[in-house]
């Protein structure tokens, strides 16, 4: 098997088991925000409705789906791209981004419920934590941007029926 089949085959998996898992636990979610006892119930008036914690419920869910998407990514980036040592970290590490962009819309309703003036923590809480995701990703792009080019040259190389190594301290073409 050559380099990019390992490529799809290893990425592929994590990807398809990512999608079946999220429509399932999605279409169970619509299905049950369906039924009219759920709609119509109402415990508290003060209480967020039951539909809404419902709905947060399923959203976490999907977060905690999405965030294992996350690690089963970057062990086949890790597996499959060992030129690029930490492609696996910026993989989980954008995932991750995406996880708190996600839950700072999900759970948005309730802290609007319940922080009221102080809402400023949640949305300061959700700042200080997708920092550190984006300064990872732009770290270790920056200490691997010789691995990254020398990877791009090969592949296009490899098009020609010509790979040259290039050496990332110095820039010449080891033998």
């Amino acid at each position: 098997m050559n380099n990019t089949t390992d490529l799809k085959n290893e990425l592929g998996r994590p990807v398809i088991k990512f999608i079946v898992l999220f429509g399932i636990v999605l279409v169970i979610k619509f299905i049950v925000l369906l039924l009219p006892m759920i709609a119509e119930i109402t415990i508290n008036k003060e209480a967020m409705p039951l539909a809404e914690s419902i709905n947060i419920l399923f959203s976490t869910v999907l977060l905690a789906i999405w965030i294992n998407f996350g690690f089963e990514i970057a062990r086949a980036f890790d597996k499959t791209l060992p030129k690029i040592p930490e492609a696996g970290y910026m993989a989980k590490a954008f995932v991750f981004l995406v996880t708190f962009v996600a839950a700072y819309q999900i759970y948005m309703p309730f802290a609007k419920r319940h922080l009221n003036e102080k809402l400023w923590i949640y949305q300061l809480a959700f700042i200080v934590a997708a920092v550190f995701p984006i300064a990872a990703i732009a770290r270790t792009l920056y200490q691997n941007v010789d691995n990254i080019t020398n990877f791009i040259l090969e592949k296009a190389q490899a098009g020609h029926g010509v790979i040259k190594y290039i050496c990332t301290r110095c820039g010449a073409p080891a033998p």
